[in-house]
């Protein structure tokens, strides 16, 4: 189930939960961590790259674009930044124009589509409303564009990464992060 609000949560396993946790004779088994290291050879650990996620800015002549200050797109791919951008002028994604790569992260053991939607909705305020039209005569919606300082932009990612992004807002005013007063 996907609420409006982009969350997610499955009814059956919440379900199954709730049901296991109410009865009286239902068990939790739990493994030692001595069972878990089979799946480690010899102690070592690899680290599988899953893709990278990719911030880019857009070198669009469109005089609408070019009002938005900090207009950055941050996306991911399974391949490699040049491959998703080489077709950029006819790339409704990319705003049918030219981008410059800012920045690059490699995601190791990180599921890169759920980082990337992580990201944006921590920028939900931040993302650019506005509509243009294709090439084709077509009207879209940039989903993937955000108006936010690239330092910013950076440093969520990063914290996103290791976690401690509970520790962060987005001051929706200047459109900066912020840390959480507790």
């Amino acid at each position: 189930l996907i609420f409006d609000n982009g969350t997610e949560s499955n009814i059956l396993l919440r379900t199954l939960s709730k049901s296991l946790y109410t009865d009286k004779t239902s068990r939790l088994i739990v493994r030692s961590a001595d069972d878990f290291t089979d799946f480690e050879p010899h102690g070592s650990v690899s680290k599988v790259k899953t893709g990278q996620v990719y911030i880019v800015k857009s070198l669009s002549a469109n005089p609408r674009l070019r009002q938005v200050r900090n207009l950055h797109k941050i996306g991911f791919t399974k391949h490699t930044v040049e491959d998703r951008i080489k077709n950029a002028n006819n790339d409704i994604a990319f705003l049918e124009s030219p981008v410059e790569v800012v920045e690059r992260i490699d995601c190791y053991d990180l599921d890169p589509r759920g980082l990337e939607g992580c990201i944006h909705d921590f920028l939900h305020y931040q993302r650019v409303n506005i509509t243009l039209t294709s090439r084709h005569g077509k009207s879209y919606k940039p989903k993937e564009w955000f108006s936010i300082n690239i330092d910013d932009a950076k440093k969520i990612v990063a914290c996103i990464v290791d976690g401690s992004i509970v520790n962060y807002r987005m001051d929706n005013i200047t459109n900066r992060m912020v840390e959480r007063k507790m």
